[in-house]
């Protein structure tokens, strides 16, 4: 878990090191922001609710961006398994007045874990995808507010939900899961 953290924590560091190299403009160059996020996994058997963090370097304006986001869903007394998210990737689209509407694909990861991870899941990190659609309105000049809807591909490979006391599962291969998050962003 801590090695997906200073992963995210060096991708971050390497967009925000590339972004000064390349700047023409000084404005809204970069955003940073937190979100509310929820996470559809029918397979694990749950919707869990979570929250993150975002930050963008507007690198190539008006239309490409590099967005990463980290997002935590906490283990719950109703058995979520808890779940730590990173994506990393390009934020493409058009901003019109007040609107802004973008295209996103973004890969990264979903490490699970939580107090009763080894009784329900075989591995712990996998592989993830993150595509969607991005809507952003403006309300003040450095300000954002911003929905997310995605699909989160997430690659469990040979992983096996376990299915009770016997330990006999099905394995997940790869499954496709909603996400959606909706948050604040200041625009610097």
């Amino acid at each position: 878990m801590k090695r997906g953290y200073w992963i995210a924590f060096a991708v971050s560091l390497a967009m925000l090191a590339s972004g000064f190299s390349s700047r023409l403009r000084a404005q809204d160059l970069f955003e940073a922001g937190a979100q509310i996020a929820v996470h559809s996994l029918p397979e694990l058997g749950e919707t869990p609710f979570g929250y993150g963090f975002r930050f963008t370097d507007n690198a190539y304006p008006p239309f490409l961006a590099l967005d990463s986001e980290l997002n935590f869903f906490p283990t719950n007394s109703t058995g979520n398994l808890g779940e730590t998210q990173g994506f990393f990737g390009l934020k493409a689209g058009v901003k019109v007045g007040r609107w802004g509407v973008f295209a996103k694909l973004r890969p990264g990861f979903a490490s699970f874990g939580g107090g009763s991870f080894e009784e329900r899941l075989t591995a712990r990190t996998h592989f993830a995808l993150d595509i969607g659609g991005v809507l952003e309105y403006y309300p003040a000049p450095h300000v954002a507010l911003r929905l997310d809807l995605s699909d989160v591909m997430t690659d469990f490979g040979p992983a096996t939900l376990l299915a009770g006391p016997g330990r006999t599962g099905v394995p997940l291969g790869s499954q496709h899961n909603f996400e959606s998050t909706i948050g604040a962003l200041l625009r610097f």
